[in-house]
């Protein structure tokens, strides 16, 4: 699960999603700049916000280093926390939540973690393949009160997902603000030689 991790935090597909416990830091990469395309133009696009409810999702280090050692770590070292998070995963129909064990610089500037699950056989929510939120959908009538009317008394409605479209021209107002208030920007986001390089071919190093 470490080394999963670790390869998903650096550009390497896998099956875990990179996420942030910090929504200013989610708000920084949903408005990112606009990255130059191979002709060297720009194109403006839209950014999307996402937000999962993972309060009532399993969760794990990505490796044991000697508390809650059991036989199958003993015989698998590497692999038995991956291999546990999956069997459970699968019987539950519901993902769970990878915290570093070892976070790298990157990480800990990021406040980073990550979501995973086996691959569903049934989803449960329409549009969102591969992983299964905790919960249904809300559907219309819940999202129409939660975010429209005016709701009564009480906790609001449990939502288990949601997705925040932001216009490419209101992502070049929301920059700033990250950068100047919550100091949301590159060189803090990215405090390694990776994100040195990057930030140099984007001509984004301030």
């Amino acid at each position: 699960m470490h080394m999963l991790a670790v390869l998903q935090h650096h550009g390497v597909p896998t099956r875990l999603i990179d996420v942030t416990a910090n929504p200013m830091t989610a708000l920084w990469f949903a408005t990112e700049e606009h990255k130059p395309e191979a002709d060297g133009n720009v194109r403006r696009s839209p950014g999307v916000l996402f937000a999962v409810d993972v309060t009532k999702t399993d969760w794990y280090e990505t490796f044991h280093h000697t508390e809650g050692q059991t036989w199958g770590h003993m015989e698998d070292p590497l692999g038995a926390s991956y291999a546990h998070a999956l069997a459970k995963s699968q019987k539950s129909r519901a993902m769970f939540r990878a915290f570093p064990a070892l976070p790298d610089e990157r990480m800990k500037a990021q406040e980073g973690f990550f979501l995973g699950s086996a691959v569903p056989k049934r989803h449960k929510a329409p549009g969102v393949l591969g992983l299964n939120p905790i919960g249904l959908p809300p559907g219309e009538d819940k999202l129409d009160k939660l975010l429209f009317k005016e709701r009564g008394p009480g906790r609001p409605a449990s939502v288990p997902f949601c997705a925040i479209v932001i216009p490419a021209h209101v992502k070049d107002k929301i920059r700033d603000p990250l950068k100047r208030t919550y100091n949301r920007r590159r060189r803090v986001l990215f405090p390694d030689v990776d994100g040195f390089r990057e930030g140099l071919s984007r001509t984004q190093l301030d």
